[in-house]
């Protein structure tokens, strides 16, 4: 019998395209999150992501098989559905002590909720790092169904800083946060951004209740309940340079191949 090294971190997920890691700058990487083949497992921690079903009006419960895969076996499917995400301590400021920035690539489906509920949602949360559903906490990386994707730190609504994006499309998404009050989001698929500016009091604690979640348990209604496709999610201490933001994507684009990225 011959001997198996087993390589931590390494995907051979396509065969065609080894690499050691999907994510760039892993020093500074907080969370990093490659959905493929329903793979939950953190970049950073090791440590498998808890799964949850969360219909409307309905309890969530823990899932083995929910989020489902997207077609591709690329991403998953949130709908009505929750993933309890890791990351290393981290609590932002506005003493330029904590930047930060964040990837998420993903799309609307289009779908209709997957309990057969007619309802109307309003927002996909992508990452949801300690929300709690209003301007009281934490911050949210979020789609609409108004046509934009933004970032709230200290909003209920679309968002503090968005651009216009239908999302209908897969698309790598950027948001950094410099430390001290500048934002900026970017559609690097669209080649569009946005910037805007928060002050100190915008940066609320990030609630306890929850970890990092990627779509949402909160199913008292609709609202937080917009499907949609989720391929990566990932978060680094540090602003990213213009060229390891690029690197990112050609990263993301390979290992995502079959996807117009």
């Amino acid at each position: 019998m011959g001997t198996v090294f087993t390589l931590k971190g390494v995907n051979f997920n396509n065969a065609a395209l080894p690499n050691i890691s999907p994510f760039v700058a892993k020093s500074s990487l907080l969370l990093g999150y490659s959905f493929q083949n329903r793979n939950f497992t953190d970049e950073v921690s090791s440590q498998v992501a808890r799964t949850f079903t969360s219909p409307l009006k309905g309890t969530a419960t823990t899932s083995n098989t929910i989020p489902k895969a997207t077609s591709d076996n690329l991403g998953v499917d949130i709908n009505e559905a929750c993933i309890d995400a890791f990351i290393n301590a981290y609590t932002l400021k506005a003493d330029g002590t904590t930047p930060i920035t964040f990837m998420v690539v993903a799309n609307r489906n289009g779908e209709a909720l997957s309990s057969g509920q007619t309802a109307s949602p309003y927002l996909a949360p992508l990452i949801n790092w300690g929300n709690s559903f209003d301007a009281s906490a934490g911050l949210m990386l979020q789609f609409s169904s108004t046509g934009k994707f933004g970032i709230r730190y200290n909003n209920t609504d679309e968002g503090n800083v968005k651009v216009n994006d239908n999302g209908t499309q897969p698309a790598i998404y950027f948001v950094t946060y410099d430390g001290t009050s500048a934002w900026t989001v970017q559609n690097l698929t669209a080649g569009v951004s946005a910037t805007g500016t928060s002050a100190a009091a915008d940066m609320k604690a990030v609630s306890t209740a929850n970890p990092v979640q990627v779509g949402t348990k909160r199913t008292s209604d609709a609202t937080y309940l917009l499907p949609a496709n989720v391929y990566q999610v990932a978060a680094w201490g540090k602003v990213l340079s213009a060229t390891e933001i690029s690197t990112q994507a050609a990263r993301t684009r390979k290992e995502l191949s079959s996807l117009s990225l």
